[in-house]
């Protein structure tokens, strides 16, 4: 008797932890989907302003130049 409740026991928290592992996994590609999307988001307006610069850079070189 003591047995079986045990391994019922032991069974019941298997599956929590399996719950729980499924459910930390959905959370952490929500977040990495999050982090990637904020992170495309960065980069795409880091490579705008990277583009300004670099005009405003080759712009002022060429009036330097002349």
């Amino acid at each position: 008797m003591l047995y079986k409740e045990k391994k019922e026991k032991d069974n019941g928290s298997e599956i929590k932890w399996k719950l729980y592992q499924e459910i930390l996994v959905v959370e952490t590609k929500r977040v990495l989907v999050v982090i990637r999307r904020w992170g495309t988001k960065r980069t795409s307006m880091l490579r705008k302003t990277l583009k300004l610069d670099m005009l405003v850079l080759i712009g002022i070189g060429h009036k330097s130049m002349r």
